[in-house]
């Protein structure tokens, strides 16, 4: 979670929605982008999620592309928010984490 607030730090999140608003104009560009920021750490968050699924802190049937997009999009929508006030903090970060993993499916004390 930690590195998907870091790739939308706000100082950054201007550029980044240029990127995608001027996609249709310079395709080559956003595809490059697309696979140095966002595939990254998209990767990096489905193979976290599948690791969850297999030691069953999910369930086996979530969608694991859904379940990286919508935590992706939560922090996206909470980031263009609070534009101005810096980058999520560590509790809201965590806040997100622990609704998110609620709504997957998964409850404290499943271990």
């Amino acid at each position: 979670m930690a590195r998907v607030v870091e790739l939308m730090d706000p100082q950054d999140l201007g550029i980044q929605l240029r990127l995608v608003a001027d996609a249709p104009r310079h395709p080559k560009l956003f595809a490059a982008f697309q696979d140095k920021v966002m595939g990254g750490a998209s990767t990096r968050l489905t193979s976290l999620l599948r690791r969850a699924v297999a030691r069953g802190e999910l369930p086996e049937d979530i969608d694991i592309g859904w379940a990286a997009d919508a935590l992706i999009g939560v922090v996206f929508m909470r980031t263009v928010r609070s534009l101005g006030k810096g980058p999520l903090s560590v509790a809201a970060q965590r806040r997100i984490v622990t609704s998110m993993l609620t709504t997957f499916g998964y409850a404290p004390g499943d271990e």
